[in-house]
């Protein structure tokens, strides 16, 4: 399958063992032309194994109920790759799943986005079963894919009541389902896991944080101009709303970033000859040279044309 997606497996994992999303999508794209079928996805996440976990198997086998071993890919998601997130929500007597594509999936190739998530539902459902050697079954399952109505009732099967078109994909259990005992829980393993997978996740955060890879994309821009939120998400293969909880964890937020990238190159373009304060207001998206004005003073204590001359004092 490597081989027909046009590279090799040394090109495609990190040293993490991670997939770059062009890799994954090629994959996708691939396996639903040679399949020629509308439940591959479906079809994969019934048949599948722990290695799918990556490095939080461990701790998804040792927890003491589903609803933990349902956090533990939940809160470690980004262990496994960050082509999706997923979360878990206490709803009144309910416990839901929920199933985030990134947005540049979704845009370059929503038909795989779409494959995949039915993938990640069912291997869901399927580790579920085995962890409590019971056949477990959702209440309610969404999809925001159109599901065919010559689909549906496989869908049914795996999923009992489904519905599509929805704002966003998750599976509802029932609180009961949710208590199951993991049949292969142990607690020193699960202390042991839950230390080692937030060490390593703590050790992938530090290897660049979001917000330097928010500064990396500013830099690599080919204009002042500042993108929007979405944009740099969108490029990061994250939704807006994960983007914005990572960068609260690093105790700043995107307005703060965009805020500083624009008073360092202000700096930069103040050392430049024939170039007027209006003329860098524009460049760098202020809505005009009194608000430049402004946010440079506040966060350099002095003014443009005061700084300028002291450059070149």
């Amino acid at each position: 399958m490597f081989k027909l997606s046009g590279f090799n497996i040394d090109e495609v994992s990190d040293s993490e063992g991670m997939v770059d999303e062009k890799y994954g999508i090629a994959l996708w794209e691939n396996i639903i032309r040679i399949a020629n079928y509308p439940l591959v996805g479906l079809s994969f996440g019934r048949n599948i194994n722990f290695s799918a976990l990556s490095w939080i198997s461990g701790l998804t086998q040792s927890a003491s109920n589903l609803k933990d071993a349902w956090r533990s890919f939940c809160d470690f998601s980004l262990l496994m790759g960050d082509m999706f997130y997923y979360q878990l929500e206490e709803e009144g007597d309910k416990v839901c799943v929920y199933f985030y594509p990134n947005e540049q999936w979704m845009k370059i190739s929503p038909a795989t986005a779409f494959q995949a998530c039915d993938h990640a539902m069912s291997l869901c459902l399927t580790l579920s079963s085995f962890l409590s050697d019971k056949k477990i079954e959702a209440e309610k399952a969404y999809f925001q894919h159109e599901i065919a109505s010559s689909n549906q009732a496989e869908y049914e099967y795996v999923f009992n009541q489904i519905l599509s078109n929805q704002k966003v994909n998750k599976i509802v259990f029932s609180k009961d389902t949710a208590n199951l005992q993991v049949i292969t829980a142990n607690e020193l393993v699960y202390k042991h896991m839950l230390e080692f997978c937030e060490n390593k996740l703590k050790a992938l955060s530090k290897q660049e944080s979001y917000a330097s890879k928010i500064n990396n994309i500013l830099m690599k821009k080919n204009s002042f101009q500042l993108p929007k939120i979405d944009e740099v998400s969108a490029i990061l293969h994250l939704n807006t709303r994960t983007l914005q909880r990572k960068l609260k964890e690093e105790n700043t937020d995107f307005k703060t970033i965009l805020n500083d990238y624009q008073i360092e190159q202000a700096k930069y373009l103040l050392t430049q000859k024939n170039i007027q304060t209006k003329e860098i207001a524009y460049l760098l998206g202020y809505t005009s040279t009194e608000s430049f004005h402004r946010s440079f003073k506040r966060n350099m204590g002095i003014s443009p044309g005061e700084f300028k001359l002291k450059i070149k004092a």
